[in-house]
């Protein structure tokens, strides 16, 4: 609820946090990536979202962790319940 709150009446940082994410996410997407894969993880949580369960798709290793960084693959890729990746440090306010 809090985090909520704060999205509305900060929706300028919130944007700006979301494109410093999606920019990071574009870059480490190497040539190499299989597109079709990562698009069948972010359809089936879709699909899982329709169920009622509230998940997210998140990365492994993160793509902006402070001694790695993770790609953005399909092998990096994992469904989560949402809260668990909610109470990760690193959210993202969406």
């Amino acid at each position: 609820a809090k985090t909520s709150a704060w999205a509305v009446t900060h929706r300028d940082k919130r944007a700006a946090t979301a494109e410093k994410y999606r920019a990071a996410k574009l870059r480490q997407m190497p040539t190499w990536a299989d597109q079709d894969a990562i698009a069948i993880i972010y359809r089936a949580a879709e699909v899982i979202r329709t169920t009622g369960f509230d998940v997210h798709v998140d990365h492994t290793i993160p793509l902006q962790g402070k001694l790695v960084r993770g790609l953005h693959v399909h092998n990096n890729l994992e469904i989560i319940p949402a809260r668990d990746n909610r109470s990760k440090s690193n959210q993202l306010l969406v």
